[in-house]
């Protein structure tokens, strides 16, 4: 049995979208005025950065350095 989608789902979708896109308008913007490595390396900064706070939010934290437990 299927549900009808809800306003939410919808908002998801238009958020996914939006980020998706803009993502191709940004490398675009970008390499007209910066080297190919930076706008790469600002990418996953920024992908870094958003991963690393929702998965502090959700109440993860870094694994310890290798040696100090």
């Amino acid at each position: 049995m299927h549900q009808r989608p809800s306003a939410r789902h919808y908002l998801l979708l238009g958020g996914l979208a939006f980020a998706w896109d803009s993502a191709f308008l940004f490398v675009k913007v970008g390499l007209a005025d910066l080297a190919p490595i930076m706008v790469t390396l600002a990418r996953t900064a920024v992908a870094s950065g958003l991963l690393y706070a929702a998965s502090c939010r959700q109440g993860h934290n870094l694994p310890s350095p290798i040696g100090n437990d």
